[in-house]
């Protein structure tokens, strides 16, 4: 299981691989625009020079005059403009046709030109907008073991103050007291309890984060089951380790979510006893030094609650979008699996449906590959869904897989597969 470290620092990795494809997709989009302005200059030239040929307002011979100031190749047209035996309206006629020819290829070579700067400049917006992601995952990370620390400081604190206001409330210290002033005991007792309760909140996020982590490996095994099956009773057993997979990330949150629920209603309580508490020290009835420092703690001690809970809550927002990143790392391929027990497919048509996915005519070391698009609306780009390639054995079956990705160019993705093949000394 990775930890906090090694999270920031592979966030960090594949915000520095963006990046180089931010910048690849860059130099390949200021090609594209200087291949489309080329293009685009040279079907207006075209537009003209057919246009000049075919005005039928001209004469032949002002036409033919006119367009050899406008004719892509000056040495061609003069040579087919000087035929003998022929008149200037035949010639112009032939100009005419092989011009409209030449506008129609330079129109084409234009779209093409046009279409290419489009894709890339989408393909440039979702690498920016997957380096912001991942930059403000970063920030998350950083956020979360900033509030790790801090909790376990206040863990330590906690320990030390519960000790104190323990032996501050004795019975008979709280009777003697309650005959001078009620109120300010059981502000001090309410106070005292919800100051345990925050503590064993703060305890249980701690478990809840650990479970959270265990949460991780199991999503790793799901996937790596799903990617291995081989027969329909891998299929069968696929699927259960799926859904038993999304029923503890879901029994994870609802426990998050009650947590949550919990410390609202803690808020609540503490707001109304902070009023209570500090209108007491505003009254002017006589009150003994004692009683007035019973007070003070009070305020103290809720205002400690109050940021203990403000770190509980946000510990928990954390292990909520935790939970939800980890649910969104099934893999989309997953769906194979209902489609397969739904319709009864054999093995052979498993791998056919797994392999819809397939690059033709790419192979390495007797690897098939095969791209797929990631079915999660919460990563989508103007349209545009992340993707990923796989690696297939002789036999059809997925034994690699890259990571989801916004480029559009399948090469990398492949060639990061043929890399790992490389580096695992793997063959089909």
């Amino acid at each position: 299981m990775a930890t906090i470290d090694e999270r920031i620092e592979n966030t960090q990795k594949e915000i520095e691989e963006n990046r180089k494809l931010y910048e690849e997709g860059r130099r390949r989009y200021e090609n594209a625009k200087a291949l489309y302005e080329q293009a685009k200059a040279a079907a207006i030239q075209a537009k003209s020079y057919a246009g000049t040929l075919s005005n039928k307002q001209l004469s032949a011979d002002a036409a033919l005059a006119a367009a050899a100031t406008l004719a892509p190749d000056p040495s061609t047209f003069n040579k087919q403009a000087n035929q003998p035996g022929a008149n200037s309206e035949q010639i112009r006629q032939n100009l005419s046709n092989e011009a409209d020819k030449k506008l129609k290829v330079a129109e084409e070579k234009k779209k093409k030109a046009e279409k290419e700067v489009q894709q890339l400049t989408k393909f440039l917006e979702a690498v920016q907008t997957k380096v912001d992601d991942l930059t403000k995952r970063i920030g998350n990370i950083f956020k979360k073991k900033e509030l790790k620390q801090t909790v376990e400081a206040s863990e330590r604190k906690s320990d030390t103050v519960v000790k104190q206001d323990v032996k501050k409330i004795k019975i008979n210290d709280a009777r003697a007291i309650a005959k001078k002033n009620s109120s300010a005991i059981r502000s001090l007792a309410k106070a005292a309890a919800l100051f345990i309760i925050s503590k064993l909140l703060n305890r249980e996020v701690q478990r809840l984060a650990k479970i959270v982590q265990q949460l991780t490996d199991l999503v790793d095994r799901v996937n790596e089951q799903i990617l291995n099956i081989q027969t329909k009773q891998d299929v069968l057993k696929a699927r259960v380790v799926r859904n038993a997979a999304l029923v503890e990330l879901n029994k994870a949150e609802r426990q998050i979510t009650k947590i949550r629920n919990t410390i609202r209603t803690l808020e609540r309580i503490l707001r109304i006893i902070s009023i209570v508490v500090r209108i007491l020290l505003l009254i002017p009835t006589p009150a003994t030094p004692g009683t007035v420092k019973k007070i003070t703690d009070a305020i103290m001690t809720l205002d400690s609650i109050t940021v203990m809970l403000g770190i509980t809550r946000e510990a928990l927002n954390g292990l909520v979008i935790e939970v939800q990143y980890q649910k969104s790392r099934l893999l989309p391929i997953s769906d194979i699996i209902d489609k397969a027990i739904d319709n009864d497919l054999s093995p052979n048509e498993i791998n056919a449906l797994v392999a819809q996915g397939a690059v033709p005519n790419v192979s390495y070391k007797g690897f098939t590959f095969a791209i797929y698009e990631e079915n999660d609306p919460k990563f989508v780009v103007d349209g545009n869904k992340r993707r990923y390639a796989v690696a297939l054995d002789r036999s059809g079956f997925i034994v690699l897989r890259t990571q989801p990705s916004f480029t559009l160019n399948s090469d990398v993705l492949i060639e990061d597969l043929k890399l790992q093949i490389d580096e695992r000394n793997l063959e089909a």
